[in-house]
């Protein structure tokens, strides 16, 4: 993890240096609206790069995903659309290091 857009300066960051581990959710489950819960961290590896952020919404029939970060001023909420998404993982652990 890089960059401060998931630190707060509270327990709930992801500080840099953490390393995140996730469950990859299989493109033909990005329909589903039960494979993605609100308010839990997610990994999007999209043709721009790689973000860990929060999925604050996701819009199926419009194909995006509202994200948001735990540090706005460093990355703004935003939107993705899933076409320009390769892979999303579901965090389930991480290791912060410090």
């Amino acid at each position: 993890m890089e960059g401060g857009y998931m630190d707060d300066g509270t327990s709930n960051s992801i500080i840099p240096g953490s390393v995140v581990t996730g469950r990859e959710i299989g493109k033909e489950l990005w329909n589903s609206r039960f494979q993605f819960v609100p308010e839990k961290e997610y990994i999007f590896v999209h043709r721009e790069g790689v973000l860990i952020s929060i999925l604050s919404n996701i819009n199926i029939e419009k194909g995006v995903i509202g994200y948001k970060s735990l540090n706005p001023f460093f990355l703004p909420d935003g939107e993705i659309e899933l076409a320009d998404c390769l892979m999303i993982f579901k965090i389930v652990n991480i290791c912060k290091y410090m």
